[in-house]
């Protein structure tokens, strides 16, 4: 029993670390790396879905730009109005109801896109002349406060 006794004498202590406040070293960067990819792929992520959902609106910024050239080159009312109907409810029917959008004209034409564009403008201002599409002879037109319109119109749509 001695010898079991001095076997137990020989024994020294667990030596348990003290707490560590912070990650151990050895985990650091493993942590690191893991946060960055985790980061840079929600960033791809979020990139890619912001610009497949404004790509429409990108391409009837580009077609108004694209008209408003084309309008300073040939003076054309008419055509210059039927292309910016055509633009505002070619970008209705993507972001609105078909049905919805489809047999509206006039005035109520108007109001839509004051009601979806949350504006005034174009019943009650340059939008106006947007209806003399179909005239023969439609007055004459303030063509940038009447793009400004447009573009801020579809720059609203989501």
């Amino acid at each position: 029993m001695s010898t079991a006794q001095n076997l137990i004498d020989q024994l020294k202590d667990i030596h348990v670390p003290a707490p560590d406040a912070g990650w151990t070293p050895a985990l650091t960067p493993f942590w690191i790396i893991s946060a960055s990819v985790v980061l840079i792929l929600l960033l791809l992520f979020l990139g890619r879905r912001y610009y497949l959902r404004t790509r429409n609106r990108r391409y009837a910024l580009n077609e108004l730009e694209q008209m408003r050239r084309r309008f300073q080159e040939h003076q054309q009312r008419q055509r210059f109005l039927n292309e910016l109907n055509m633009l505002l409810r070619r970008m209705a029917m993507v972001h609105y109801d078909r049905e919805e959008v489809a047999p509206l004209s006039g005035s109520a034409w108007l109001t839509f896109l004051d009601r979806s564009g949350r504006t005034t403008v174009f019943s009650d201002g340059i939008g106006q002349s947007l209806i003399q599409a179909y005239e023969e002879m439609p007055d004459d037109i303030n063509e940038p406060e009447l793009t400004e319109a447009v573009e801020q119109w579809i720059k609203r749509q989501l």
